[in-house]
């Protein structure tokens, strides 16, 4: 896998694990799955502890730390360590120079090449994880 797409992935998903436990702390109860996550009648808007605000849609949460905002979707089984294409882009926003991508087609352009290169356990839905 390119060693850019690996690094950005590893950054978002500690994020996320970040927004996980901010969730927790707040009380929030991890979902058995997704379905579970969108039909828990939790209100759409939030704070959480250190102030940080959240806000819930379908099967995943935004949570918008200082340094931006990390959006995730629960899997099928409620696993918080997937993403796609979209979810990483978003986090890594103006940073994507950080990752030595030159724009957002770049990062589309090798995240696609490592998608169809198998590198990827691929969900039903749209979410990707790591092979491990």
């Amino acid at each position: 896998m390119d060693s850019r797409l690996h690094s950005l992935i590893v950054d978002y998903l500690a994020a996320v694990a970040r927004a996980v436990n901010l969730l927790k702390e707040g009380g929030i109860a991890m979902p058995e799955s997704n379905l579970a996550w969108a039909c828990n009648g939790l209100p759409h808007k939030g704070i959480l502890p250190g102030g940080v605000p959240y806000f819930k849609h379908g099967y995943g949460c935004g949570v918008e730390f200082e340094t931006g905002l990390v959006d995730f979707d629960f899997g099928q089984s409620g696993e918080t360590n997937g993403f796609d294409f979209w979810r990483l882009a978003c986090f890594a926003g103006d940073r994507l120079s950080q990752y030595t991508f030159t724009s957002k087609e770049d990062l589309r352009e090798c995240f696609q090449s490592t998608v169809e290169s198998g590198a990827f356990v691929s969900s039903t839905y749209m979410l990707h994880y790591l092979r491990k």
